[in-house]
């Protein structure tokens, strides 16, 4: 079987937004601010661009077709039983060892700001049902990077596209330890030790106000948070989800999405070449095992309710 050899895209535009892309997962390889004397890349990545092809960490990825956790990776679509890989304990999370990030995509379209991803992904045994066709846009307005993210697919079926993108507002070289993040959630999803939501939730204030130096409002997620947050299953339409900003750089983003919920994720888990706390993880997307629990929204696809999901972050940069 031959190596991939990994292809990369840039798109920029005139306010300094610069961002490198790989077709290998669809993935985000780095954000770059760029100002009148210098230059942060916000975006978590590796030196060399073929070390994607042993990542460990979904880093800068396209992940699904089931982004997150699905409970000892078993689902029912119109009663019939399927079993996904199992690849984190008992239990499938991001698509298991069938994940679209570990896919070469093709480039359909590329342009000075903007990139199309497609990926064919088939239906196999140990895969869901139906043959899907999915997209991954990147494109670039002003301060704005948008994602979209489309599928189709020719049976009934799970889809749960996101982005596993790491970021640290200081660049990489540092730990997100001085960032301020307010998340607009009324509620979080209580886990066990795998992330499996246990179908209780917790209510916060609106926004949630964390840092991982002061974890005083909410002791119970304490400095290693790995949670869904729910941010409105009543409305699909593009709402903010989350702002961030740097104390130490001033840098800012704004994410806003059209799913339900997102994961919020602050990088314990990294390990070498990075370190742990290198970068946050704001992950939009339909609820953890969303699959088998009642009390969240669905993410079923069918011929006729084909998938789309937007999400965009703007960044301010005062350098």
């Amino acid at each position: 079987m031959s190596i991939p050899t990994i292809k990369t895209f840039t798109i920029k535009n005139d306010v300094g937004l610069i961002v490198k892309l790989a077709d290998y997962g669809a993935r985000i390889v780095s954000i770059e601010l760029a100002g009148q004397t210098n230059a942060v890349n916000v975006a978590c990545g590796y030196a060399d661009i073929q070390d994607y092809l042993d990542d460990d960490f979904y880093m800068g990825a396209t992940i699904g077709p089931i982004a997150n956790r699905v409970a000892d990776g078993k689902l029912n679509i119109e009663n019939r039983e399927y079993q996904l890989p199992r690849n984190h304990g008992d239990h499938c999370l991001h698509g298991g060892d069938q994940s679209v990030d570990m896919q070469t995509w093709k480039c359909e379209h590329h342009d000075h700001s903007s990139v199309e991803f497609s990926l064919v992904y088939a239906e196999n045994p140990e895969s869901l049902p139906g043959n899907l066709k999915l997209l991954t846009r990147y494109s670039l307005k002003g301060q704005q990077l948008k994602i979209e993210y489309e599928g189709q697919t020719d049976k009934a079926t799970y889809i749960n596209l996101s982005n596993h993108v790491y970021l640290n507002l200081n660049g990489q070289a540092n730990t997100i330890h001085d960032h301020d993040f307010a998340l607009f959630s009324d509620a979080y999803a209580q886990v066990d030790d795998f992330g499996i939501p246990s179908g209780e939730c917790q209510t916060t204030n609106n926004p949630l106000s964390y840092s991982l130096n002061d974890q005083s409002a909410y002791p119970d997620l304490q400095d290693k948070v790995d949670h869904h947050f729910i941010v409105d299953e009543d409305d699909s339409s593009l709402k903010a989800c989350a702002y961030v900003k740097s104390q130490r750089t001033g840098i800012s983003v704004l994410i806003s999405s059209t799913k339900p919920g997102l994961q919020f994720y602050t990088g314990q888990f990294l390990s070498e070449p990075f370190k742990a706390f290198q970068g946050f993880c704001i992950e939009s997307q339909f609820a953890p095992d969303a699959i088998n629990q009642e009390n969240f929204i669905s993410p079923l696809t069918t011929p006729k309710t084909p998938y789309y999901h937007q999400t965009t972050f703007v960044f301010d940069w005062p350098i």
